[in-house]
């Protein structure tokens, strides 16, 4: 490695070309790198959804649901099983176990359901098997309103096909849409009068909607192809279509028993945008898109729509945003961290070897930028925070090779020599220090889970920029330093820190004369910190800095369409009320649909939800908890027999809901007892805003009781007697006309009266097998009982879920779980056999930290293995790695000052820490050995060895710190990123302490310890 630092010093020309080359390489590649919101994950859930229309939840669990976990059995690899019986629809949620491949598991699934349809009713749809990936990026949503429905319906379809036709597009979903159908209502008193069955009047449209074709005719000239075609597009073909007719010519048409409408689909989801009614389109990007081209280019197409067709929009939940906002964070907090840096080394150093040394980490930048694509790295939120969170050390490492340079010159060697002499000499323990710092950060590889899956570039990004910074510091940097650095005139300007390195002498030999005791005020400010530590808020993601939100309501089961959109329009004027304009980017409403964070969405003429996007935390006064607490306390008074709740969508990977808690047993009676104690208990404790039961009592059922003997002997099958029945109210497509824009069911049902009266079923008529018409009640009974709207299970027992918000100004989800805990050991006694956990937020907070602890560990392991080869003591890497938990004391103190919630982010900074401060103790260390080789132990060399780091020890640091200062403070940054810049950075200024003091410290207790062991004498080489 000599031989080449020497070629690269000597050869300024090789130097400046590489430095070129690296310059357009990575230019071209931060052009050409695909932008998104996350990278590719696969998130180990199989989803099975089957359909059965009309049938109760009750039905759907028996006859769907539980066949299902049936024939799941015998598959391995599924870790747990979820479960989800609704009206109309079962949805199982497998979650497969990290060890076993999806995709295998994905093809053992669908094998194993294959033979599904022989076990189920005949109506049974096919279920739809499905992986959960974010392969296709929601990329934003698109309200259109200020128009009339027919209008927007009509812009909606345009603006989503022009759309569309963009390559990155993978597909515009429409929200709010509601399709037309052709209705033919049918008069139950014209059924009667002609004899005829709804059966009857669908098959005969049925029949007559034909386009067959027949084959060709073969004239002398020419071929003439044949085609039966009877397609009924209006509603006066469909009025004349004949159900029956006889020999005398005199027949039946729909019109003489039905009225025939194009209309919109009956109302059971209504959107709107500020109040407006309007039509959202869902963008979805493709995998491989750029998501801020793609953002733009929608962006611009639906602007010049809007203008062209008259209508207003309004963007919501556009993701790209927030990746243009932390490319800015790291394009501006580059360019201010390195100016900072500059200033900072001047202060310490000349200007040029200042301005020198600072271009290293734009160097490594470039590097990384140059190698991601080769990685399978794209720019996205979690790239740009390992770049981010690398950005204060990649400048240590030049540091420690200029301060040496420096020194060099300022003892009166040539620039060449001092700079082939500094790099040499920094060589060993840079290369160690990187190459920790590696392995610290190199440890998140090992976190399990969708952290894991969705934390990987971190890693990746930071080792490929750390180990592009060594390679500036020995092939680069010692040559431009020589060429452009080599004046050493105005040497004594630096000189102004020489009180400050007095003033850090002559501490250091203070503590180390009452060595004991400064161990003992350092024990006792950690354990301090730790005490502390225990009682503040700890948060996976903490909730400060949200800027989206749900407010959700739940009526009673049944409740109307229109009386859940009169409750919601009074949020509506509540929240424009309570929340400023320039707190507020929009708000969204949707009657019939309730988001679930964490689980499927509930869709029913009882739900509600508003979506609120507030502006960014730095740009309004009032805190989101603050401004969604006024607007919960106004919206509880006035929502009557409907139930609240909030949920907040906070930063970072999927995590559920903050307080979860699943029960479950046999006895649907304990279930429902149970869970509502424990909703009492969630209600009673201040710290909570709201808490729901996911189990709601369905509507009230008319049980059919079919007499099958007495249906048999009159010719008809239950199946007939269903589907009558099913046409009469639910309503039945006949068939489908197809439009160049748009398909158009054919609905025949009875008139809404008839739909809303039970004395209905008492007419109804069957046609048997003979073609007689046989009343619907010489075959069955009728009885009333109550359903159930959603049944759930896990592990293939019924389950409660019991949900709730926190609030975040007053605790925490995790300090909640602890609290509820002991209450829910009680409550679970009482009943026999069930079983209960806390998931949500709680577990995967837990898993995290023991998946983050599990790869600390690790990485401390194999750091301590490093060290001990490299300094052959198991003692001098003991000293070293005590600098690392001591740092904490710094970052506890920093969170409580700043009234932060520790958390995930926050711990991340710490493992940035932990690289730092390790790498300084390492030189250091490394220093104290060389002086104590050439002069012996005595405590002056100690002192003096101490004090030659003192410079590049508080250039790093404050290099570092000033790198991270404008992602904690500065107006516009990142609240995301907020905890690691604060814990990274005021964890380092009090490390500063540890590295100085506290090592020198240890070193010297280590040494009197060796002198006691030998009797005496002093151990020079160690």
């Amino acid at each position: 490695m000599n031989k080449i630092i020497d070629y690269f010093v000597e050869n300024s020309v090789v130097v400046n070309l590489l430095t070129l080359l690296i310059i357009v390489i990575g230019f071209m590649s931060i052009v050409s790198l695909n932008k998104e919101t996350f990278p590719n994950v696969d998130f180990n859930y199989i989803t099975v959804r089957t359909l059965y229309q009309g049938a109760a939840a009750e039905d759907i669990e028996k006859l769907i649901t539980i066949e299902v976990e049936r024939e799941l059995k015998e598959v391995d690899g599924i870790e747990e099983i979820n479960a989800m019986s609704a009206e109309g629809a079962s949805i199982v949620s497998l979650k497969i176990d990290p060890d076993y491949d999806t995709d295998d598991v994905l093809v053992e699934v669908r094998n194993a359901l294959s033979d599904l349809a022989q076990n189920v009713p005949d109506e049974v749809e096919s279920p739809v098997i499905s992986k959960a990936t974010n392969t296709e990026r929601a990329l934003v949503e698109y309200a259109i309103y200020g128009l009339s429905e027919r209008e927007l319906r009509k812009h909606a379809k345009f603006v989503r096909d022009k759309i569309e036709r963009f390559s990155p597009i993978a597909k515009v979903t429409l929200n709010g849409y509601r399709e037309e159908v052709f209705d033919i209502q049918v008069k139950l008193e014209k059924l009667l009068q002609y004899d005829l069955t709804l059966m009857e009047i669908l098959n005969a449209i049925k029949d007559r909607q034909v386009n067959i074709t027949a084959g060709n005719i073969k004239l002398p000239k020419q071929e003439k192809l044949v085609r039966t075609l009877q397609e009924n597009e209006t509603v006066k073909s469909l009025e004349n279509i004949v159900i029956i007719s006889n020999d005398r010519g005199s027949s039946i048409q729909v019109k003489d028993v039905a009225r025939v409408s194009r209309i919109l689909r009956d109302k059971t989801r209504e959107e709107r945008a500020d109040g407006k009614l309007a039509i959202f389109l869902g963008v979805s990007a493709k995998a491989n898109a750029d998501v801020i081209e793609t953002s733009e280019l929608v962006e611009k197409e639906i602007k010049k729509l809007a203008e062209e067709r008259g209508f207003e929009y309004k963007a919501f939940n556009d993701l790209s945003y927030y990746v243009k906002k932390r490319l800015g964070v790291l394009s501006q907090n580059g360019v201010q961290g390195i100016i900072l840096v500059i200033i900072c080394l001047v202060f310490f150093m000349n200007f040029r070897v200042s301005l020198i040394t600072a271009l290293g980490a734009p160097f490594a930048f470039l590097v990384a930028f140059s190698l991601m694509d080769s990685f399978d790295i794209t720019i996205n939120l979690i790239s740009m925070f390992g770049l981010i969170l690398v950005l204060g050390m990649l400048v240590d490492d030049s540091i420690i090779v200029a301060e040496q340079y420096y020194q060099f010159l300022e003892k009166g060697f040539k620039p060449k020599e001092a700079a082939k002499k500094a790099a040499k000499e920094t060589l060993a323990p840079v290369t160690s220090t990187v190459i920790t710092t590696m392995i610290a950060f190199g440890s998140l590889f090992f976190m399990d889970g969708i952290m894991g899956k969705f934390m990987w570039p971190v890693p990746a990004v930071v080792i490929i920029c750390l180990i592009a910074s060594w390679l500036e510091c020995f092939l680069i940097l010692p040559g431009h330093l020589s060429d452009f650095a080599g004046k050493v005139k105005n040497m004594e300007k630096t000189r102004w820190y020489k009180p400050l390195q007095n003033f850090y002498q002559k501490s250091l030999e203070l503590a180390l004369n009452y060595a004991k005791t400064t161990v003992f005020i350092f024990i006792i400010m950690f354990v301090g910190a730790i005490t502390l530590g225990t009682k503040m808020r700890f948060e996976l993601f903490p909730g400060d800095d949200v800027t989206y939100a749900y407010f959700n309501i739940k009526g009673p089961v049944g409740a109307s369409f229109e009386r859940t959109n009169k409750t919601l329009l009074k949020m509506e004027k509540i929240i424009q009320e309570e929340i400023k304009a320039d707190e507020l980017v929009g708000f969204r409403t949707i009657t019939g649909y309730q988001w679930s964070k964490g689980g499927t969405p509930r869709t029913g003429s009882h739900y509600g939800t508003i979506f609120i996007e507030l502006t960014m935390q730095d740009l309004r006064l009032r805190k989101t908890d603050e401004i969604l607490k006024i607007v919960s306390e106004r919206a509880k008074n006035i929502v009557g027999e409907y139930t609240f709740s909030l949920e907040k969508i906070k930063g970072g990977p999927p995590s559920g809901k903050p307080v979860n808690v699943e029960i479950s047993s046999d006895s649907l009676y304990d279930l429902k007892s149970a869970s509502e104690k424990i909703k009492q208990k969630l209600d009673s404790m201040d710290e909570m805003i709201s808490s729901e039961i996911d189990y709601e009592v369905g509507k009230k059922q008319i049980i059919v009781d079919i007499n099958e003997a007495e249906a048999r002997r009159l010719g008809v099958s239950n199946t007939q007697i269903a589907m009558e029945l099913r046409n009469a109210f639910e309503g039945l497509v006949a068939t489908t006309i197809k439009k160049s824009d748009e398909d158009i069911d054919v609905l025949v049902r009875l008139t809404e009266q008839r739909r809303s009266t039970e004395e209905t079923l008492k007419k109804i008529r069957v046609q048997n097998n003979q073609g007689r018409r046989i009343p619907l009640v010489n075959m069955v009974k009728f009885k009333e009982q109550d359903g159930s709207f959603i049944i759930r299970r896990f592990q293939r027992q019924r389950t409660f879920s019991i949900a709730g918000e926190v609030d975040r100004m007053k605790s925490t989800s995790r300090q909640v779980n602890q609290d509820i805990t002991p209450f829910l050991d009680e409550i679970v006694k009482t009943y026999p056999g069930m079983t209960y956990q806390l998931t949500g937020e709680n577990k995967d907070t837990q898993d995290s930290l023991e998946s983050f602890k599990k790869a600390l560990v690790v990485s401390m392991f194999l750091i301590f293995i490093l060290l001990v080869v490299q300094f052959s003591s198991l003692a001098q890497p003991l000293i070293i790695m005590s600098a690392i938990p001591f740092g904490f004391i710094g970052v506890i103190g920093s969170f409580f000052i700043f009234d932060l919630a520790i958390g995930f982010m926050a711990l991340m900074g710490v493992l940035g820490l932990a690289g730092v401060v390790i790498n300084d103790s390492i030189v250091l260390v490394t220093f104290i050995n060389r002086y104590l080789k050439t002069d012996g132990f005595h405590m002056s060399s100690l002192v003096k060895a101490s004090v030659s780091r003192f410079r590049p020890v508080i250039l790093t640091t404050f290099t570092t710190v000033v790198g991270l200062l404008p992602v904690a403070h500065m107006p516009g940054g990142d609240p995301f990123l907020k905890p690691m810049a604060v814990s990274f950075a005021y964890g380092l200024l009090f490390s500063t302490s540890i590295t100085l003091i506290f090592v020198p410290t240890c070193y010297v207790l280590y040494m009197k310890i060796l002198e006691k062991l030998n009797k005496g004498e002093h151990l020079d080489n160690n």
